[in-house]
């Protein structure tokens, strides 16, 4: 059974390196989260999110153990991760894909690690 489908014809630069691996971020900013059903939902949200605002994708990692899931991680300052959380959010939710968000503002070092870390 097929869950979601997607073709992007003008994908942002930092999307594929954020599947494969990390993109490296310098100092401790906000950091958002999103997580959807699917992965073309989490790929299409990510894409859409680096477009709307002034944030670093740090990651997009597939949860292949888990059904399908996929979550993005975002990096910035406060508002624009707030921005890009809300956009990303709202392309899963069109879907009805979105299963959970949130913005961390000041995130604790040790969960900043991880989520830059994998």
């Amino acid at each position: 059974m097929l869950v979601d489908s997607l073709v992007l014809a003008n994908i942002h630069p930092s999307v594929l390196p954020a599947i494969s691996g990390l993109n490296v971020v310098e100092q401790r900013q906000a950091a958002g989260i999103v997580e959807t059903w699917s992965v073309a939902a989490c790929i299409s949200a990510a894409d859409r999110a680096v477009k709307a605002a002034n944030v670093t994708l740090v990651r997009v990692h597939m949860a292949f153990g888990i059904g399908g899931k996929c979550y993005m991680v975002v990096a910035g300052d406060i508002a624009d991760v707030d921005n890009a959380v809300t956009v990303a959010s709202d392309s899963a939710g069109e879907k009805g894909l979105l299963v959970y968000r949130a913005v961390i503002p000041r995130p604790h070092d040790a969960l900043w690690q991880q989520l830059m870390e994998g």
